[in-house]
C-alpha cells in the first residue's frame, strides 16, 4: 500500500459540494476523488512539459 499523508485544505463550500457530488456519483470518497483528480493533473502537466520529472500517482 502506498504511504499516505493527511493534510488540511481550504476550499470554497460550493467547490467541496460539487466534489462530494461527483465523488458519490463515481462511488468514491472525497479523498479518493481528489487523489484521482490530482493524478490526472500531474500526468497532464508531465505530458505537456518536456523533461518534467514528476511522479504521477495512479
Amino acid at each position: 500500500m502506498m504511504a499516505v499523508k493527511k493534510i488540511s485544505i481550504s476550499l470554497p463550500e460550493e467547490t467541496l459540494d460539487e466534489i462530494a457530488r461527483l465523488a458519490e456519483r463515481e462511488g468514491l470518497s472525497v479523498s479518493a476523488w481528489l487523489t484521482q483528480a490530482a493524478g490526472h493533473a500531474i500526468r497532464r502537466e508531465a505530458a505537456t512539459t518536456p523533461g518534467a520529472l514528476i511522479a504521477a500517482a495512479s
